[in-house]
């Protein structure tokens, strides 16, 4: 659904063209198609698989990836500075005391967004702006301040930058502590938060790099149309990151994992053997996913050029399929060391798919 949205706001401000955005729509539909059938167990046993064969890309296949390439290019290359013409610096900071909130939204729409805990009980908001199209007789700093909204109180934090005629770099330094609900979004620019404790973290961009590191809670949740997601290092029950366009790095202590991308590869690294659930899938990239060797391991593996890699000392093959269409196998790692086993989901169209042993 997010992804859906990101084509037509895409779509609405001239990005990208109708038949683009259709097609756009059509390649994520044909991704949800991708299902996973159901298994019945064999008892095979084997140390590890290798499916890699020297088969034709599908045509389609490559279409959607040549198509969708061509529309990403078009939109990293927009210059939103060269749009707006000659633009005046601003340095500007938004600062309270002592503060005690337990809730952070900001949003940025031209800009970049860095969070960066410190040991004080202040909030502070750094501003690095670029302020377009100046009307005669006003400064810089006023239509920045008129067109920027700072607010906190005892439970909120808010911080927007919704006009797109300045492009704002905000360093945002909050008190190290353990927050209830941190959401940040930006539409040109990337999102980079470190060492932060949330139950609920979101991060949404349409144009930008997001990176989470060392940081815990409940839930986290990255979205972006074009560009990479990585966490590292972050402990979280729930974690799900989907891009469009872009590689998605995660190493994480998770029970549930979902990450998804259609143009881009998915490196997972499990920090810790846990029961739990992971889906991964992408269309024109690979799949590598590192475990804990000692697990047991519930894995179902689908591809359609690629290959599979399983680098496990035990494990029972239950299926395997290789066909010119495609590749499909069933195994499990580590039988009854574990109860219940970790599942893993993979689906990659053109790419390998790897289950390898954490180092």
């Amino acid at each position: 659904m997010e992804e859906r949205k990101m084509i037509l706001n895409m779509l609405n401000e001239g990005k990208i063209s109708a038949e683009e955005a259709e097609k756009l729509l059509y390649a994520l539909n044909d991704k949800k198609k991708m299902q996973i059938s159901s298994l019945s167990p064999i008892s095979l046993k084997k140390k590890a698989v290798n499916g890699a064969t020297a088969v034709k890309l599908p045509s389609s296949g490559y279409k959607v990836a040549k198509f969708f390439d061509r529309v990403v290019k078009r939109i990293k290359t927009v210059d939103f500075d060269l749009n707006f013409g000659p633009s005046e610096p601003v340095n500007y900071v938004f600062q309270d005391s002592h503060v005690m909130f337990q809730e952070m939204d900001i949003e940025v729409y031209n800009g970049s967004v860095t969070i960066v805990p410190w040991d004080r009980k202040d909030v502070q908001v750094e501003c690095d702006a670029h302020v377009y199209k100046v009307p005669e007789g006003s400064s810089a700093k006023t239509k920045f301040r008129n067109e920027t909204f700072y607010d906190c109180d005892a439970t909120k934090m808010r911080f927007y930058s919704r006009n797109k005629h300045q492009k704002v770099n905000a360093v945002i330094s909050v008190p190290r502590d353990s927050y209830d609900v941190i959401k940040i979004t930006t539409f040109n620019g990337p999102v980079k938060i470190s060492d932060c404790q949330a139950k609920t973290l979101t991060v949404k961009t349409t144009v930008g790099a997001i990176a989470v590191n060392h940081c815990s809670g409940e839930a986290v949740k990255a979205t972006a149309a074009n560009g990479s997601l990585t966490l590292k290092e972050c402990a979280y029950k729930d974690v799900e990151a989907d891009t469009m366009n872009g590689p998605v790095r995660l190493t994480v202590d998770a029970s549930q994992v979902r990450s998804e991308t259609i143009n881009g590869s998915i490196y997972c690294r499990f920090a810790s053997p846990v029961e739990g659930y992971a889906s991964f899938k992408t269309v024109t990239g690979k799949i590598e996913t590192e475990f804990p060797e000692t697990l047991e391991l519930d894995a179902v593996l689908k591809t359609i050029v690629g290959g599979f890699i399983c680098d496990f000392d035990s494990v029972e093959v239950r299926e395997e399929k290789k066909e010119v269409t495609r590749k499909f196998l069933s195994f499990i790692a580590n039988k009854g060391t574990t109860w219940p086993p970790f599942k893993l989901e993979a689906e990659a169209k053109t790419g390998s798919i790897a289950v390898l042993k954490a180092k």
